[in-house]
């Protein structure tokens, strides 16, 4: 039996968690903890555990166990969506990709803790640690190149997040501190040890270190401007498109970052029973997704701003044609504030401010694909998918 179960919260300081409920998503086939999760391009999305099992669901209930040859992930890691709207999965073994038969395709064999795409189909990879072969890998124009002690200025091949930006800018969090790829360069930005990025759609980055400080780095700079805040255990780190940032403290504490307020939120708060065990996910739309150990239920904190825009959003908007061949129109009796269109890589393709009376949107100069247009009004969020097919 499928069970999604909506808890009502009322708090009354933060912006973001006003109108937030904790869904609790339970079926009776969910194998927990959870390891990572990642989001599908139709409203769904996937949940890969310690078990080596992947699960797909939504929030209407629909939930699939995926089979497949589990003995080729030999202890999978992490799970991605990759621009051609594939499933990859890293592993023990490398990397796989995950065909439409559920057969594995390995596209990368070294050890693999976890990756992220970049431009152009590039992919940066984290060896698995301690005593990985390579620290970095990174494919690119066909080519794999490694990073590690022996080859590069890298000092430990201790390497903890890779983040990679709109401009395919890769941000990699290290023991011996943060390190740049750009156009196949490696650069130490900061020795300070860093455990994990976020990046914003603004290029902002926001990072989370060993000492438990917490620093950011302004779109295209490089220096480090410490955050100020009064824990010491600082660890997982996320944000949402309404610009909150979430920060684990320990095991059972959360900490928002708003408006450079912060404001603190127990585990305890939701009668959630385990500890925060290894990620924190968050959706386009901001919901956050939050793995907790010894728990075969996911926790989700659904953003319900998002949603109530989303209604409005579609009751009054029309984007045709879907696919678009070389324009899309954008017809909308609402003014927006804000429209950024991404590729399925997550690279911001364009933008605009001030939408108003409807919208021409040219393709002309894009490749065919799958895309995603975001709006914006005040604090609220949409993001909708839409496909360029280009006549052969």
């Amino acid at each position: 039996m499928k069970n999604i179960l909506y808890i009502s919260l009322l708090f009354i300081t933060c912006n973001l968690l006003n109108s937030q409920d904790l869904v609790v998503i339970s079926d009776s086939t969910l194998i927990g903890h959870y390891i990572d999760f990642t989001e599908g391009i139709d409203n769904d999305y996937y949940a890969l555990n310690d078990y080596n099992n992947l699960f797909k669901f939504d929030f209407e209930g629909n939930f699939e166990k995926i089979d497949i040859d589990l003995d080729s992930w030999n202890s999978a890691t992490s799970v991605e969506i990759g621009p051609d709207s594939s499933i990859y999965i890293s592993s023990k073994k490398g990397i796989f990709k995950l065909n439409e038969d559920n057969s594995l395709e390995q596209i990368y064999d070294e050890k693999t803790s976890s990756f992220a795409f970049g431009k152009n189909g590039d992919i940066f990879a984290i060896g698995v640690s301690p005593l990985a072969k390579y620290a970095i890998s990174v494919y690119s124009n066909g080519q794999w190149k490694q990073y590690n002690e022996s080859n590069s200025i890298m000092k430990d091949d201790n390497v903890f997040d890779v983040k990679v930006d709109s401009k395919g800018v890769a941000w990699v969090g290290a023991q011996d501190g943060l390190y740049r790829i750009k156009n196949g360069k490696l650069k130490l930005i900061s020795d300070e040890t860093v455990w994990f990025i976020h990046i914003d759609q603004n290029d902002k980055k926001y990072l989370a270190h060993s000492s438990g400080d917490l620093s950011t780095i302004e779109p295209g700079k490089t220096n480090l401007k410490s955050i100020s805040w009064q824990n010491a255990t600082g660890r997982f780190i996320t944000g949402n498109v309404n610009g909150t940032i979430y920060v684990t403290e320990g095991f059972r504490n959360m900490y928002l970052y708003y408006n450079n307020v912060w404001e603190k939120k127990s585990l305890d708060d939701y009668n959630i029973p385990s500890n925060i065990k290894r990620c924190m996910f968050m959706d386009r739309k901001g919901n956050m997704f939050l793995s907790v150990s010894d728990q075969d239920d996911i926790y989700v904190f659904k953003n319900n701003k998002v949603g109530t825009f989303n209604q409005i959003v579609n009751d009054n908007i029309v984007i045709s044609p879907n696919p678009a061949n070389d324009i899309f129109r954008i017809e909308t009796s609402i003014n927006i504030d804000e429209l950024l269109l991404m590729d399925s890589y997550g690279n911001l393709i364009f933008k605009d401010k001030g939408i108003k009376n409807g919208y021409e949107l040219s393709t002309v100069n894009m490749k065919s694909g799958i895309y995603f247009l975001t709006l914006k009004k005040k604090n609220n969020v949409i993001t909708k998918k839409v496909i360029v097919l280009k006549n052969k």
